[in-house]
C-alpha cells in the first residue's frame, strides 16, 4: 500500500469576504466574486491531507477541475505519492 498525500491551496477564513459577498459573521449564501487569478498570494495557505489514493482520488479530481476553472477558492492542486520517509514524488495524470 502506498501512502498518498493531496495538498492545494485555499484562501484563508479571515479574508473570504474580501472575495466574495459573504456575510462576515456567518460566512452564509456566499458567492465568489473575485477570480482566484485575481487574488494576491498573501490570502493564500497550504493545506493537505494524506490517505489511500482510493481515497483522496475524487477529491483530486474536483479540486483541480475548480482549479482549472479559476473558481471555489482554489489553486495549486497537487498529489504526491511516497517514495519514502520522508520524499514525496508529485504523481502527473
Amino acid at each position: 500500500m502506498t501512502t498518498h498525500k493531496l495538498s492545494w491551496e485555499m484562501v484563508k477564513q479571515g479574508d473570504l469576504w474580501m472575495y466574495s459577498n459573504a456575510d462576515p459573521r456567518y460566512y452564509t449564501d456566499t458567492s465568489q466574486t473575485v477570480p482566484n487569478s485575481e487574488i494576491p498570494d498573501e490570502s493564500w495557505h497550504e493545506v493537505s491531507r494524506t490517505g489511500e489514493y482510493e481515497s483522496l482520488a475524487g477529491q483530486y479530481h474536483t479540486l483541480k477541475q475548480w482549479a482549472l476553472e479559476d473558481r471555489e477558492f482554489v489553486r495549486n492542486v497537487k498529489l504526491h505519492k511516497q517514495v519514502s520517509e520522508p520524499q514525496w514524488e508529485e504523481v502527473t495524470e
